[in-house]
């Protein structure tokens, strides 16, 4: 009765390396201020509903993700922070243009305003 011995390398067949576990909560990237979600929120009849809204802020507290929400179409007053458990990740939407050199609009023409003088 000889013992068999089988390979001990079951199971070590590893997929794809994977990209570092904290990276972002969402496919696209990041939940950043100026993303448009739903976003659970209970309306007067104590029922579940997921309007739209904005993220206005995020801040992180104790490594846990907080939101600042406003509802799209709502009263200001029902902005809210939220944890990300109440946002709609399936559904984000990224700000349009990416705001990295923010534009003060309201000013026409791209001259820096100091006057030019030709003596």
């Amino acid at each position: 009765g000889a013992g068999r011995r089988e390979p001990g390398e079951v199971g070590r067949n590893r997929g794809p390396p994977v990209a570092d576990p904290g990276a972002a909560l969402s496919p696209q990237g990041e939940i950043i201020e100026g993303c448009r979600l739903p976003v659970l929120r209970r309306n007067q009849d104590n029922e579940d509903e997921w309007p739209l809204a904005e993220i206005l802020s995020v801040k992180d507290i104790s490594g846990r993700k907080l939101f600042y929400v406003h509802y799209i179409d709502f009263n200001k007053r029902l902005d809210e922070w939220v944890t990300h458990e109440r946002l709609d990740l399936k559904k984000i939407q990224f700000p349009k243009k990416e705001a990295k050199t923010p534009t003060k609009n309201g000013l026409p023409g791209s001259r820096p305003g100091s006057p030019e003088r030709e003596v």
